[in-house]
C-alpha cells in the first residue's frame, strides 16, 4: 500500500512540474508574439523616425550638422552589441549597463546566481533592438534640444548689444 502511495506521488509531482514547464513554454512563445508584432509597429516608427531625423539635421546649419553628428556618434548605441551583449552575457546584465541602465544591470548581477536573468538575458535579444533604436532617438532629441538652446538668432545678439 505504501508503495502505491509513492507511486500515486511521484506520478502527480511529475504531472506537476511537467505542466509547469509546459505553461512557461507557452508564456514565453506568447511573449515572443507579442513582441514581434510590436516590433513590426516600431520598425514602421522606425523608418518615419529615421527620415525625420534626417531631415531635421538636413535644416540644421553646417556647423551645427557637424557638432550634432559628433555628438550624436558618440552616444550612440549599436543594436549588434546589444544582442550580442544579451545573449553572451546577459546574465550579469551587461547588456543593461551598456545601454545605461545600471539599476536594472546591478540587479541582473545580484540575482544571476539564479540563471532567471540569463533567461530574461536571452528572451530580451530578441526584443532589444527597439530599446536600442528608442534610446538613440530620444539621444538625438536631447543633442537637438541642446543645440537650440545654445543657437541664438542674429536678430537676439542684436538686442542684447543694443542693452549693453
Amino acid at each position: 500500500m505504501g508503495d502505491l502511495i509513492d507511486v500515486i506521488g511521484g506520478l502527480f509531482f511529475t504531472v506537476v512540474v511537467i505542466a509547469i514547464i509546459v505553461g512557461g513554454i507557452i508564456l514565453v512563445i506568447k511573449f515572443l508574439q507579442q513582441q514581434q508584432n510590436q516590433q513590426k509597429i516600431s520598425r514602421k516608427h522606425t523608418l518615419q523616425s529615421k527620415f525625420k531625423l534626417q531631415d531635421i539635421i538636413n535644416q540644421l546649419p553646417q556647423d551645427k550638422q557637424t557638432m550634432f553628428l559628433m555628438e550624436y556618434n558618440s552616444r550612440k548605441k549599436d543594436k549588434n552589441t546589444a544582442v550580442l551583449l544579451a545573449v553572451l552575457v546577459g546574465g550579469i546584465g551587461a547588456h543593461r549597463f551598456y545601454l545605461g541602465e545600471t539599476t536594472a544591470g546591478v540587479l541582473f548581477l545580484l540575482f544571476s546566481w539564479t540563471w532567471i536573468p540569463l533567461i530574461i538575458g536571452i528572451i530580451e535579444a530578441f526584443t532589444i533592438g527597439d530599446k536600442v533604436e528608442a534610446l538613440n532617438a530620444k539621444n538625438a532629441e536631447e543633442i537637438l534640444h541642446l543645440l537650440s538652446i545654445n543657437t541664438v538668432s542674429p536678430k537676439e545678439k542684436l538686442v542684447d548689444s543694443s542693452i549693453l
